[in-house]
């Protein structure tokens, strides 16, 4: 995450999960920008104070019992301002649902490239390492709703 944008997506894996059998380019991609996300108080949310995130994997199963409707919605809530995006009824990302259901480990991933591709491509051309600036990362909760 960085003040400017927001991208989240779904990089799923064949079996076994190998760097060749995962989708690179990933589906669903999800993303706030502006004038919903970025620095300055032109933005629904204003990157330049503290603001709570959260990703949510939900299940719908609709009336027939077909469980082909999952769920991501992302939400950013800054004094009392939410942003919400979602998708729903994606092939990918249906297809690793058993994976979710399981249990999965949360990762928070922070680093940068020249080339940008390591955001919006299968892989970097150039070498990638982490800025050197700080980021915080504070009051993470991980919820189970049974």
């Amino acid at each position: 995450m960085n003040t400017h944008a927001v991208q989240v997506t779904n990089h799923l894996c064949g079996s076994p999960p190998t760097h060749e059998s995962c989708d690179g380019n990933g589906n669903p991609v999800l993303n706030f920008h502006p004038p919903l996300f970025g620095p300055g108080n032109s933005n629904t949310i204003d990157t330049e104070h503290p603001f709570n995130y959260s990703v949510q994997f939900q299940e719908h199963i609709d009336s027939e019992g077909s469980q082909e409707n999952q769920l991501v919605a992302l939400v950013t809530i800054q004094q009392g301002e939410k942003v919400v995006t979602n998708t729903m009824a994606n092939g990918a990302l249906n297809g690793m649902w058993p994976q979710l259901a399981s249990g999965m480990v949360l990762v928070f991933d922070y680093w940068e490239s020249s080339d940008m591709t390591w955001l919006d491509g299968a892989s970097c051309q150039a070498p990638s390492q982490c800025s050197g600036n700080k980021a915080q990362v504070s009051n993470v909760h991980i919820a189970m709703n049974a």
